[in-house]
């Protein structure tokens, strides 16, 4: 199995985004290269957890064939936080995307006349800093539990403290 070797990238990546996202400083903030900064760890990101999900499901499946119910239960929970963690950041990362291509003319120019305005409003809607924010910390809290239960199930429920917490408040819905 080779989730593994891929989750902590794209984990690494969102995560320091979110922190950018999340503590603003003014004075990074003002620099011209900010913006690309943070486009390029959330975009990259994002297509490394699409790839990390792949991997995943390999993994989903081996455990759907030989696991008991709980573990079976307990995949399906790891991979829906997974999952919604890379939806979230799929739309910053779209509304990054987008607003990376309106910042070049020749993009810009083909955006304005040929793509439909619904996408130029939703990322404009997106890139709100409240709205951004928000699905940062909401993103980042999915990694986190996703995170905590991949942990549990790789290196035991008892790993370290934070790790213990997570796997027993799921534990006790599945």
């Amino acid at each position: 199995m080779i989730h593994p070797l891929f989750v902590h990238f794209p984990i690494a990546m969102l995560v320091v985004y979110s922190l950018f996202e999340l503590f603003r400083f003014e004075a990074a903030a003002k620099q011209p290269y900010w913006f690309y900064i943070k486009a390029s760890l959330v975009i990259s990101g994002t297509f490394l957890a699409y790839l990390t999900l792949a991997t995943g499901d390999q993994a989903e499946r081996f455990i759907n064939e030989t696991g008991t119910e709980f573990q079976k239960s307990l995949v399906n929970t790891h991979a829906i936080f997974a999952g919604s963690a890379t939806a979230i950041f799929s739309l910053i990362a779209f509304s990054y995307s987008i607003e990376w291509l309106l910042k070049e003319p020749k993009a810009s120019e083909f955006l304005n006349k040929r793509f439909l305005n619904i996408f130029l409003i939703s990322s404009k809607i997106i890139s709100k800093p409240y709205i951004l924010i928000t699905l940062a910390l909401v993103g980042t809290t999915a990694i986190t539990v996703a995170g905590a239960l991949g942990a549990a199930m790789v290196y035991g429920p008892h790993i370290d403290i934070f790790v213990s917490f997570i796997y027993s408040f799921v534990s006790s819905f599945l």
